[in-house]
């Protein structure tokens, strides 16, 4: 075997080795380090005292020493302040820029507002500029922080870091990990929005128990990711679990993809402003503010307006049989709702989706399906990108 084979080899190994001890959450005793890798006690033995050396893990106190006598094995965990990671969350209404350790946890954040109407250079130079500000008010040296994570709306292919299109910013074919690493001079990786929230949903709160989930939030439209076995599915043309865009209604009403009748133009923010223009004038018997869709349409609901129920109800119906149609397919053991429109509207979205489809799915019992936890995920494209960044390093 050649130097860049053996080379290779440890690399892997060592990547092995630095999962598991964070995989287990709690702290690992170098014997079961061996037992769970398969590898030799000499390579183990070799590999955690390199990545003591290098701060990654470190001793965290004694087990039990044998029968026979002898040392007392150590108990090796996961150093979280050993490295660092750079995240940021981007939207066009505001960019959240912020620090992560090697547990994942959230420090140091900060918001901006980028302006996306200026071309892609200028936008992704004020992101650069600003991921540099952050670097340099943590006090934190660059030699310790390992990479840095983007979140954007689009779709993304994050294997080339190439932004493929985003409605929201006006981009095609931008090369944003490459642009940001010349500014920054790190390792950048991207991904959607909505599959970061997904992966912090699977690591954090699901602790890594499931091995399919399929993960909806609706806000502004319908995003959704699926994750299977800790892996983001991104499918052939990066578009998997995209039922934002699956047509509903052949006639219904334009969505700015292109088609008429997509999911997203019934039950999302964009959605209900599209539904309220299209009703007869003597149909719009509430108040309506397209700067706040949704509280317009549920607080009419809740004034017991007959023309808002209709809308929802509506758009309830069309996204639980997308999900029924998702759940066919991809046999989730785990479905979670999120956004802004499920969480601000909790009781509805409990009673008009969650509980008429925990009546229509085949094995119920077997599928976890729920309501994203209120505030538990605020952070959660940011978790998601520091989870990136940690599963392309190590």
């Amino acid at each position: 075997m050649n130097h860049d084979s053996l080379l290779q080899k440890r690399t892997r190994n060592k990547s092995i080795i630095l999962r598991h001890i964070k995989n287990k959450n709690d702290t690992t005793l170098q014997t079961e380090l061996c037992q769970m890798t398969g590898l030799s006690k000499m390579t183990v033995a070799s590999i955690v005292n390199e990545l003591k050396k290098e701060k990654l893990i470190k001793i965290s106190g004694h087990g039990k020493a044998s029968s026979l006598g002898g040392r007392k094995p150590a108990l090796i965990e996961i150093n979280k302040k050993g490295a660092c990671f750079v995240t940021a969350s981007l939207d066009w209404n505001e960019c959240v820029f912020a620090i992560s350790n090697m547990d994942c946890e959230i420090e140091n954040e900060r918001s901006s507002k980028i302006d996306f109407s200026q071309s892609s250079d200028k936008a992704i130079a004020e992101i650069g500029k600003n991921l540099n500000k952050i670097i340099k008010k943590s006090g934190i040296g660059k030699e310790k922080i390992r990479g840095i994570g983007v979140g954007m709306p689009g779709v993304i292919d994050s294997k080339e870091g190439i932004c493929i299109y985003s409605a929201k910013f006006n981009w095609s074919n931008i090369p944003v990990a490459e642009l940001l690493k010349k500014d920054c001079g790190l390792p950048v990786f991207i991904e959607t929005n909505v599959c970061l929230q997904a992966l912090a949903e699977y690591n954090e709160t699901l602790n890594k128990k499931a091995k399919t989930l399929f993960y909806i939030n609706v806000g502004t439209g319908i995003g959704s990711a699926i994750i299977i076995d800790g892996q983001i599915y991104a499918g052939s043309n990066l578009m998997a679990g995209e039922i934002g865009h699956v047509v509903v209604d052949e006639k219904g009403v334009k969505c700015p993809c292109g088609n008429s009748g997509c999911l997203q133009m019934y039950f999302s923010e964009q959605g209900f402003i599209a539904q309220f223009e299209s009703l007869p004038k003597t149909e719009k018997t509430f108040t309506f503010d397209r700067q706040k869709a949704a509280a317009s349409i549920f607080n009419a609901l809740s004034n017991g307006d007959s023309n808002a129920k209709a809308i929802l109800e509506k758009g309830a119906s069309y996204l639980r049989r997308q999900i029924l149609g998702a759940i066919g397919l991809l046999d989730p053991d785990c479905i979670i709702l999120s956004g802004r429109v499920i969480q601000e509207n909790r009781d509805f979205a409990s009673k008009e989706i969650l509980e008429p489809l925990k009546t229509m799915m085949f094995h119920s019992k077997n599928r976890d399906l729920r309501l994203a936890e209120p505030d538990k995920r605020k952070n959660g494209i940011l978790i998601g990108a520091s989870s990136k960044i940690y599963e392309n390093l190590f």
